[in-house]
């Protein structure tokens, strides 16, 4: 397992989560791919930030809809 890959939920009701992350910068290539299976939903973007990055989906779920996600640097 990558030391800097894991699982994210985005619960019901929103569309966005952040995760807080040791050494994350503006620079990191985050890959972000959904693990649920939620008619018409993808991931639109994942932005890093010094610390953290947001995963955001193209609507609102329904459901709590799990995201991998793997940083590169």
């Amino acid at each position: 397992m990558f030391s800097r890959s894991r699982r994210v939920a985005v619960t019901a009701g929103h569309r966005s989560v952040a995760r807080t992350l040791a050494g994350v910068t503006t620079s990191s290539l985050v890959i972000a791919t959904p693990q649920t299976s939620r008619s018409g939903v993808f991931v639109q973007a994942v932005v890093p930030a010094t610390g953290k990055f947001t995963v955001y989906l193209n609507k609102i779920v329904t459901g709590t809809t799990y995201i991998a996600y793997m940083v590169l640097n």
